[in-house]
């Protein structure tokens, strides 16, 4: 526990830097980065771009820090050598003199590979076996990091995951947290579904079960979108250069920004909802990655599709 202390003090410091022995080369500066032409995505808050060979930056009013502390922390807290995340160099927040606002910057390593959900396709049974086992002991350290005793995100703030998301600031902590107990959770779920406008006797009715189906579980620490899309496949030599070859790869989780402390149904739930229509067998391997919560996934599917219909 004093471990998960030590780490956490570090992101109540921001910014945060890497040290110099893992960088490739020089960190980039503001001014390179809001210049790079090497435009990956963009909308109306953020951009993704390129800055020379070693660099890939998000950076705009809409990009959550927290997304970058999750993935440090993550990568302090595990040890697998083939699941890891994307390599944060830098996270930090800076002025933006023209427009008066805060612009936030997460730099990291380039990612080269391919999603899961397109090469699933393509695995053989034994590749998938070997998948499901790594991610499976991935799963494990992450629930192994010991909780504070709340459910929430990193340094107490609210939890991330959509579900739990207003946008009104009045909303604020009523419904993401971080929430105390699980009494105060399943309340927030509930809350969420009046403030879609959805119809009362059914919220009544989930305010009712809740306590009820979704009771005893401890705060574990989740990604909460681990679907195929956020599971890069990047293969490696043996002399450690990324290529095309048959004797390694290591698995690369991306898109930790919902990640915190959830019930421990949580990652089931979401893992299984993200399925979508089960157009090949991806679901039955997600039982060999985790414990399976059948009850608690079908009370949650209930309630997303009704959230998001």
């Amino acid at each position: 526990m004093a471990f998960i202390h030590s780490i956490f003090a570090k992101f109540y410091q921001l910014p945060y830097f890497a040290p110099s022995e893992p960088l490739p080369s020089v960190l980039p500066t503001t001014a390179a980065i809001i210049g790079s032409q090497d435009v990956l995505s963009k909308d109306h808050s953020r951009k993704i771009v390129r800055v020379g060979h070693d660099f890939v930056v998000k950076h705009g009013a809409g990009v959550k820090i927290i997304k970058g502390e999750n993935m440090v922390f993550v990568g302090q807290c595990t040890k697998s050598p083939r699941v890891r995340m994307p390599q944060v160099y830098a996270v930090y927040s800076d002025q933006d003199t023209g427009v008066n606002y805060i612009v936030n910057y997460i730099v990291m390593e380039i990612i080269v590979g391919d999603t899961l959900a397109l090469r699933w396709g393509s695995l053989s049974t034994d590749q998938k076996e070997k998948l499901c086992t790594e991610l499976r002991d991935f799963c494990y350290q992450l629930r192994n990091i010991p909780s504070l005793g709340y459910f929430g995100s990193l340094g107490k703030r609210g939890l991330e995951d959509p579900i739990f998301w207003t946008g009104n600031e009045i909303q604020l902590g009523l419904i993401d947290g971080p929430l105390g107990t699980e009494d105060e959770l399943n309340n927030a779920i509930t809350e969420k579904y009046l403030y879609k406008d959805l119809p009362s006797h059914k919220a009544e009715f989930y305010r009712r079960a809740f306590p009820v189906v979704l009771k005893n579980y401890l705060p574990v620490f989740t990604h909460s979108d681990l679907q195929r899309m956020n599971i890069m496949v990047q293969k490696w030599s043996t002399t450690g250069c990324v290529e095309e070859a048959e004797d390694g790869y290591s698995l690369i989780i991306i898109d930790w920004e919902s990640s915190g402390w959830y019930p421990s149904y949580w990652e089931f739930a979401t893992v299984m909802f993200s399925c979508g229509r089960w157009d090949d067998d991806w679901a039955v391997w997600v039982l060999k990655i985790l414990d399976p919560f059948f009850n608690e996934y079908g009370w949650m599917q209930m309630l997303r599709t009704e959230l998001w219909s």
